[in-house]
């Protein structure tokens, strides 16, 4: 299903929702406008990392506010998010999208595996798997970006991934974060 996310956002944006999980990101994005007071912090020109992209609703609300001129980074691991998120992105033509379909990690290069889906969708260290995975730090100096704004929602990795983004933390301005767990509050 194709739903228009303008009725909603003023965004003049399209977005396909398949499952039972990206309707629950859609309330939770759209509807519930959860990110509203991040998405009122961007301005144009500026470099938003999106972690926990799911299907790129927040990355496509972002990538409307920050133009041309800026990019959005927008990490998804999980396979049908990330088949979905990349279709979404190409629905909408926008080329300030760019996709890492990794892991977010203290560590680049190591093997995850991905439990669950959609919105519940983690990472898990108990088998090795086909998911990769990155640093904040890495991603940010390969790309030459320095990023203002990051918003996280990787169930439970949070506390490895600012771990694995010390250096790109230190650039970061505003940051919005759903912390999973109490060992995540510890770090």
């Amino acid at each position: 299903m194709i739903v228009d996310l303008y009725p909603f956002t003023k965004t003049p944006a399209k977005v396909v929702i398949n499952r039972r999980s990206d309707f629950a990101a859609f309330y939770q994005v759209v509807i519930e406008n959860l990110y509203a007071p991040l998405l009122k912090e961007i301005r144009e020109g500026d470099v938003v990392i999106d972690a926990g992209a799911n299907i790129g609703l927040f990355s496509i609300l972002a990538s409307f506010k920050v133009g041309e001129r800026g990019r959005v980074i927008a990490i998804e691991p999980e396979k049908e998010n990330l088949r979905l998120l990349k279709q979404n992105v190409e629905l909408n033509k926008l080329d300030n999208i760019v996709v890492i379909p990794k892991a977010l990690y203290n560590i680049s290069g190591k093997k995850v595996s991905m439990k669950g889906e959609g919105v519940g969708a983690y990472v898990s260290e108990e088998t090795k798997g086909d998911v990769e995975t990155i640093t904040l730090d890495e991603i940010t100096s390969e790309l030459g970006l320095k990023p203002r704004i990051l918003k996280m929602d990787i169930e439970g990795s949070e506390g490895k991934a600012l771990l694995g983004g010390i250096n790109t933390v230190k650039s970061l301005e505003w940051i919005e974060m759903e912390i999973h767990d109490e060992e995540n509050m510890k770090i």
